[in-house]
């Protein structure tokens, strides 16, 4: 069953009235296009709904995957924003019995033979779904679990019970609930048009997968490789470089088969195909952390690829490190404010020697607009620059010229530089495959 409704306006919709017809609270009939007037139907049966119909809330879709390893098990599910079938007690896991066996013949390898996302991994004995703990009398098999350290991962196996089985050595069926319509954005194509960039998930059959774009885009397995394809055209934009892991979802080489951001065709580019969100940040097997937690010195992402390509500043190729900033404004340039902090800690005088000897901290502060800021975070002890990244900067320099020594100020191991964040970010990196602004 295919549901529809189509209407068309000769004006510019008011943005209350698109609100309103999102939430479900307005049903407005186009005056140019009308659903309701005006068409004729051919070998068409068609069916009244209401409002409500349209915008239920519930959502039920189950992927399916014949013989996968459990590996492959526990990227794939989160890799397309889905989970795993909660299995924490026998009522959940005699749910998903019935769901298998109403959808497949006993000869299918999804009908009796499926993972669990229980292991007891992180503590032999202790058995969990995920970080839940599992009920005691969830549903084992007479003797089971019996794989002592040797069998740390569970398979169901249909109203027969739960096996314990060694996690790498067996191949069985996966299950991915969605809890509700997931869009996929594909980063660093330079696209920037959003229709060229989302896409949504579907599966034709059993174990396939395909990404259909909002526009003409598509990503989809041709004779067991991932291409990227103009649908309008028929023409392959890039194929994907095969992986351990061979799906699209995630950070993946793409050789290109036609110019990509300025990159000619037969290059190979680093392309990201994301399930998150706004406001997180993507990791390389396309699990999902809050943003914030990217480039926090601590890793978040279970592959730790959060804490990869995390440079505060990056140097236009004309950066020349011994000329000063210039700061324009109208009628001109004007002079580079620089804030010099002095913190006296201790003081003291040599009478024998005439000296003054003063330890003390030094601070200074100025705006370099030549460079482009990324991962800033508001908390400047996060944006602390390398020694690497301070030798290539232009920095002030103090002269003390009433010394012994004549001593001056240097860039060294025992410099701390840091960016100060006063503004939030104003646009995206359209060639990067991440998420982030600078």
């Amino acid at each position: 069953m295919l549901w529809l409704q189509v209407n068309v306006w000769d004006r510019v919709l008011a943005a209350g009235e698109i609100q309103r017809m999102a939430r479900c609270e307005d049903d407005p009939q186009g005056n140019y296009v009308s659903w309701e007037v005006g068409w004729t139907l051919q070998e068409v049966t068609s069916y009244e709904a209401s409002l409500d119909d349209f915008c239920k809330d519930k959502f039920d879709m189950t992927y399916w995957f014949p013989s996968l390893t459990h590996v492959e098990s526990q990227y794939l599910c989160p890799s397309m924003g889905s989970r795993h079938p909660s299995a924490t007690d026998r009522q959940e896991i005699l749910a998903l019995v019935d769901k298998a066996q109403a959808k497949f013949p006993p000869s299918h390898s999804c009908y009796a033979d499926q993972w669990l996302n229980i292991t007891d991994i992180q503590e032999e004995g202790v058995w969990r779904d995920g970080k839940t703990p599992v009920r005691g009398d969830i549903m084992w098999k007479k003797q089971e679990p019996n794989g002592i350290q040797y069998e740390n991962c569970v398979s169901i196996n249909g109203r027969g019970g739960l096996d314990d089985v060694n996690c790498n050595t067996n191949a069985k069926c996966v299950i991915c609930f969605f809890e509700g319509p997931k869009r996929f954005s594909l980063l660093g194509t330079c696209e920037l048009e959003l229709r060229n960039v989302y896409f949504m998930v579907v599966q034709p059959d059993v174990g396939e997968l395909q990404f259909l774009g909002y526009g003409a885009y598509k990503i989809m397995l041709q004779e067991e490789v991932w291409v990227w394809l103009d649908s309008v055209t028929n023409h392959t934009i890039a194929t994907m470089v095969n992986t351990n892991l061979d799906f699209p979802m995630g950070r993946r080489w793409w050789k290109l088969e036609r110019s990509v951001c300025g990159q000619k065709a037969g290059g190979l580019r680093r392309l990201l195909l994301s399930p998150c969100p706004p406001g997180h940040f993507t990791c390389d097997d396309a699990t999902c952390i809050a943003m914030d937690h990217r480039c926090d010195f601590k890793h978040d992402c279970r592959d730790k690829s959060d804490e990869l390509g995390c440079e505060v500043v990056s140097f236009p190729e004309d950066y020349q490190n011994h000329l000063p900033p210039r700061l324009e404004q109208e009628g001109g340039g004007v002079s580079l404010p620089i804030t010099l902090t002095v913190g006296v800690e201790s003081l003291g005088v040599n009478t024998l020697a005439m000296t003054l000897e003063v330890s003390y901290t030094l601070s200074l502060t100025w705006v370099d607009n030549r460079l482009l800021y990324r991962n800033l975070k508001h908390n400047s002890n996060l944006n602390v620059l390398s020694l690497a990244t301070v030798r290539l900067l232009w920095a002030p320099e103090v002269a003390f010229v009433n010394t012994v020594d004549g001593h001056h100020t240097k860039m060294d191991y025992e410099t701390n530089v840091r960016v100060n964040r006063l503004a939030n970010a104003v646009e995206r990196n359209s060639s990067s495959p991440a998420e982030g602004k600078h």
